[in-house]
């Protein structure tokens, strides 16, 4: 006779359980034995730490290359940075910045230093 795991009591040990549960029998982890479920879950872990850590460590420098190309298709020169043009063109056309108040936020566009 087949036996069953007790449920733990509500909670948030019961969602854990469950979510172990489902995820066991999805993948059929819960046919292995103890040392096969050890080695399947070290390999995951090992797997998902290698993906965070090129995630973290690519990400940079291929948002820098988006950026400049981005600014290569919209105003045609990759040495234009994105963001303060586009801080300007939000500053000036949605702000309503107008006179004296606007000129620093143009400037910054310009890469223009302004003591103020």
């Amino acid at each position: 006779m087949t036996q069953y795991q007790k449920p733990p009591p509500p909670g948030i040990r019961r969602i854990l359980w469950a979510v172990r549960l489902k995820f066991e029998a999805m993948t059929a982890i819960a046919m292995l034995e103890t040392w096969e479920k050890l080695l399947v879950y070290c390999l995951l872990f090992g797997l998902i730490c290698l993906f965070w850590w090129s995630f973290l460590h690519y990400s940079p420098s291929h948002y820098a290359y988006l950026s400049r190309r981005c600014a290569y298709y919209i105003w045609g020169d990759e040495s234009l940075s994105p963001g303060h043009e586009m801080r300007t063109w939000i500053w000036n056309h949605l702000g309503g910045a107008t006179g004296r108040a606007a000129e620093p936020v143009a400037a910054v566009g310009k890469g223009v230093k302004i003591d103020l």
